[in-house]
């Protein structure tokens, strides 16, 4: 049991440091809460497409991430997850800045 918690734990860090490296939280959270009600048909059609899906990504994750989708669970819990990693990695004051500085700058050159 506990063996099973730890894989899921692990498997839920992962897909939620890989959407909040790639800064897509706001919409895969978007997305989850609009299907999560049919998450078990979503991790039955990764499994339909697992054959193609093998030529991009190694065929571990692939059913790994069926299986984690079957449960409405899991799915709640990785979007606690992204939010939780998302305010971590909230950037300074300073970025913004320097962020809000850089697009100024671009409009006016426009």
């Amino acid at each position: 049991m506990t063996e099973e918690k730890d894989k899921k734990k692990a498997m839920t860090d992962k897909i939620a440091q890989a959407i909040v490296r790639r800064r897509m939280s706001v919409p895969a959270v978007f997305f989850m809460q609009t299907f999560k009600p049919m998450n078990f048909i979503g991790s039955q059609a990764v499994v339909f497409l697992g054959p193609v899906l093998e030529s991009l990504f190694p065929r571990s994750d692939i059913y790994g991430i069926a299986e984690f989708m079957e449960e409405r669970e899991n799915v709640e819990e990785l979007m606690e997850r992204i939010e939780a990693l998302e305010s971590e990695h909230e950037p300074e004051p300073e970025k913004k800045e320097r962020k809000r500085r850089f697009f100024k700058r671009a409009k006016r050159k426009e």
